[in-house]
């Protein structure tokens, strides 16, 4: 009898209007803010899974109302109820079993629409987190053990729109202000791309614990000669929800520098060309894009040189460290029209390092040859010499929102003026300045080396004139 009632709630359900329009057409408008949002950035799957299964409370709050709503025809239609078969309990065992596995359908449809869209973009990096997904597809279920037991016990309209509010507005508090329930929450939104492992598998048990006493409560307001081994249930999946909630509570956080306590550790390198790329695990899929911004550079360069490019490291958006014989990116990655800024910053960085400019000195080198041969190099990758243009990229993001940034003033990180901009941009002209670059290359790259004296050899005319001094003199 069970089985033909669950199929009849099913049918019921799989005709609500309610579930479909809160699953759909709210989720759908989510999707395409968040779309507009991230389509900057290269899709990172860290963040991108925290935010497809935040997607399964729309659908979550669909279920709910809608069991609450169908164990609420008893009240309002009792006696032709209690004409047909089936005990109670039987009823409440049906609803809630069609809503779970309705809403469970439909979240891991949607949770799955949304991530093939983003790793079908391209790029990706990060990790998808199975244990993840299963939280947000049993978040979606879960919620209807929940209605069906709040239309047992307090069983009024307003109940369920009250808890589900309640429930909405912590998850919320949670993600943007921190607290309110942690981990002992349906979801926790909160995830950044440099921050320790989530204790997902241990949320997934809560979760599973949670819905199996909240069917056995829903049970319990019903007579039954096994109430003892239900209410055994109850307790029993109270205890391993109460236990592995506090266990993922006590996982470690980020650090107070904004790093992880207990992050990602270990990277993964490859070497393409003369140059060693170590990439975050995970992130080894943003490696060719790295490449692409260093190996006109490498080409450029004469042979006895490449030995000496920097390792390129990915950094998490606390202090990268020493980064004496490499250069940092981050956590993030620019995508289409928006990645110029990240393939500007890095292979400024790799420029001004080839010829042993030191990015991190803020200093003035105009008047150096070497600043003139680093704009050459850097037009490789630009097809232009780049003027002092402020580049902001961003170097970490959560889950949330936030953003991390970080500025420089130059694409070479160092100061120069318009001279240094108008003999880079002459010699990008010039078929064989390349030739001569590499043919005088530790003379135009020697700090003493005056622009000047640097013009007959890379074939120029004319005079060039120091700008006005700045910072400090690059040494």
């Amino acid at each position: 009898m069970t089985g033909a009632l669950f199929r009849s709630e099913l049918g019921r359900a799989l005709r609500n209007p309610l579930l479909w329009l809160v699953a759909v057409a709210v989720h759908a408008a989510a999707v395409r803010t968040r779309l507009s949002g991230t389509a900057a950035w290269a899709p990172d799957l860290t963040i991108e899974t925290v935010d497809a299964t935040g997607d399964a409370l729309f659908v979550a709050a669909g279920v709910l109302l809608g069991a609450n709503l169908a164990i609420l025809r008893e009240r309002r239609m009792p006696e032709r109820l209690a004409a047909l078969p089936g005990r109670p309990a039987d009823r409440a065992v049906a609803v809630a079993g069609a809503f779970a596995v309705l809403g469970a359908v439909v979240a891991a449809l949607q949770i799955a629409a949304y991530l093939v869209l983003r790793i079908a973009q391209g790029s990706v990096g990060g990790h998808l987190d199975g244990f993840e997904v299963a939280c947000g597809v049993t978040v979606a279920a879960l919620a209807a053990p929940l209605g069906v037991a709040l239309g047992r016990w307090v069983p009024s309209l307003v109940a369920a729109p009250l808890v589900l509010f309640a429930l909405m507005l912590l998850t919320l508090l949670n993600r943007n202000l921190g607290g309110f329930g942690g981990w002992f929450l349906p979801l926790v939104l909160i995830r950044t791309t440099d921050g320790p492992a989530r204790p997902s598998e241990l949320h997934l048990v809560y979760l599973v614990a949670v819905g199996v006493a909240g069917v056995g409560v829903a049970l319990l307001r019903h007579r039954s000669r096994r109430r003892g081994a239900v209410l055994g249930v109850v307790l029993t999946a109270l205890v391993l929800g109460v236990s592995t909630g506090a266990a993922a509570q006590a996982r470690p956080g980020p650090g107070p520098d904004g790093r992880a306590a207990e992050g990602r550790a270990g990277t993964d390198c490859r070497r393409i060309g003369a140059v060693t790329y170590c990439a975050l695990r995970g992130y080894t899929g943003w490696i060719p894009r790295w490449a692409a911004a260093v190996a006109p550079i490498e080409a450029a360069l004469p042979a006895s040189a490449r030995d000496g490019l920097p390792t390129i490291v990915q950094h998490t958006a606390g202090a990268p460290g020493d980064t004496t014989g490499s250069v940092p990116v981050w956590s993030v990655w620019g995508r289409g029209a928006s990645e110029r800024p990240y393939r500007d910053f890095l292979a400024g960085d790799v420029a001004a390092r080839a010829t042993g400019l030191d990015t991190g000195e803020r200093c003035d080198a105009s008047g150096q040859a070497r600043t003139v041969v680093a704009l050459w190099l850097l037009g490789q990758v630009t097809g232009r010499a780049a003027g002092p243009a402020t580049i902001t990229v961003t170097i970490a993001t959560t889950g949330s929102g936030g953003r991390t940034l970080v500025t420089r003033a130059t694409p070479l990180g160092v100061s120069y003026g318009a001279g240094e901009i108008e003999h880079a941009s002459r010699l990008l002209t010039m078929p064989e300045a390349g030739r001569r670059i590499r043919a005088h290359w530790s003379v135009l790259v020697d700090p003493a080396t005056p622009i000047a004296r640097a013009l007959p050899l890379l074939g120029l005319s004319g005079h060039h004139h120091d700008s006005p001094l700045g910072p400090p003199r690059c040494a």
